[in-house]
């Protein structure tokens, strides 16, 4: 048995203890944007992904922590989006860099035939970044990307809210995503699941009658819940 809890998008929050303490999981994955909150201090934002750094490095649990796009504007990759906290850059970027380094941070994650990113990974953006990758070296070559060609990941296409199919695997929204993969190999060899976009509630028969049981979204820590991955079957947590 191996039970994992998986957190929607941080922003600053603390409630990702308070999970783990009723819980008590094998695994936990953070689906990224650790940082950028309209109503949590900057340094409250930076004392807790020192929490959640140091709680990956100590823990007896594997703790997977992916990257989102809330993070990515603190690498100096020419861009910065909504929420930016121009006085913390220095501090972000000096601890994002630090992870990348000792590989804390990552792009993807697979479990079964679970595919974890912070937003989604579309056909359209493989084919120009990576046009040589398979299913069985995706995720690898997902995270060699991270390290030595981060602009990859920046922003892409015309629609300011990122719904554009050439988006990144930390920009992309649901109904590109959707477009982008049908009738392609990824679909059926992974469920993805994301995170970046905000949802009222996780709602599993939603995901099932509209996306197929192919996509599941997670980004609900707002309305304090959270996913929980066990036998083989998803279920929704609440704090």
């Amino acid at each position: 048995m191996n039970k994992i809890v998986i957190l929607g998008d941080i922003h600053g929050r603390n409630i990702w203890k308070s999970i783990i303490e009723k819980e008590n999981p094998d695994k936990v994955i953070f689906m990224g944007d650790y940082f950028d909150s309209f109503i949590i201090t900057s340094i409250e934002q930076l004392n807790n992904f020192r929490d959640i750094i140091n709680f990956k490095r100590n823990s007896e649990r594997e703790v997977i922590l992916l990257y989102g796009n809330h993070d990515h504007h603190y690498m100096r990759v020419g861009e910065t989006y909504s929420g930016y906290q121009a006085p913390m850059q220095f501090d972000f970027e000096n601890e994002l860099r630090q992870c990348i380094r000792e590989n804390l941070i990552q792009i993807a994650y697979t479990y079964d035939d679970l595919l974890f990113t912070h937003a989604g990974v579309s056909t359209v953006w493989l084919d120009k970044w990576l046009p040589e990758t398979t299913m069985e070296t995706l995720v690898n070559d997902l995270n060699e990307l991270l390290l030595y060609q981060p602009k990859a990941f920046n922003f892409a296409g015309f629609d300011p809210y990122g719904n554009s199919q050439i988006s990144s695997p930390i920009w992309i929204r649901m109904t590109s995503l959707l477009r982008s993969n049908r009738n392609q190999p990824i679909k059926k060899t992974y469920r993805q699941v994301v995170g970046h976009t905000q949802v009222n509630e996780i709602n599993l028969n939603h995901y099932s009658k509209n996306l197929g049981g192919r996509y599941f979204m997670v980004d609900a820590l707002n309305a304090r819940q959270y996913l929980i991955y066990e036998n083989n079957e998803f279920r929704i947590g609440t704090i």
